[in-house]
């Protein structure tokens, strides 16, 4: 999709939503982890329809699968070598997750959720 896509909706304001929305859900995660650990851990892939001037928008998440996506996530994590990898037969973020993009799963998105509390077994290194 270009500026404005079809129907006149700019991408970035798709992007937004979705960025404030997993924003939100982080400032909620740091609100809760220390009572609820458990919490850094959910994640959700989306779906999402926006109909602007009478063209139906949709949007979801993205996996690691496609190269492109890959290549995405490391100049996001420069300081994860790990960031992405091929295990059990499929491309992974951090080695468990397919999804690429969601909303949540703080844990992998922000080191600093990535310790105790935390059950062990969501604790990257």
């Amino acid at each position: 999709m270009d500026e404005n896509g079809p129907g006149g909706m700019p991408e970035e304001v798709i992007r937004q939503a979705f960025f404030n929305t997993d924003e939100e859900f982080l400032l909620s995660v740091e609100r809760e982890w220390q009572t609820n650990p458990k919490i850094v851990s959910v994640g959700s892939c989306c779906l999402d329809g926006i109909l602007c001037n009478g063209m139906l928008h949709v949007a979801n998440d993205l996996n690691v699968n496609d190269g492109s996506f890959r290549e995405d996530l490391i100049p996001l994590f420069q300081n994860d070598p790990n960031i992405v990898g091929f295990k059990q037969n499929i491309w992974r973020v951090r080695g468990l997750v397919h999804i690429s993009r969601s909303i949540g799963d703080a844990y992998l998105k922000r080191f600093d959720f990535s310790r105790s509390p935390l059950p062990a077994k969501f604790i990257q290194s």
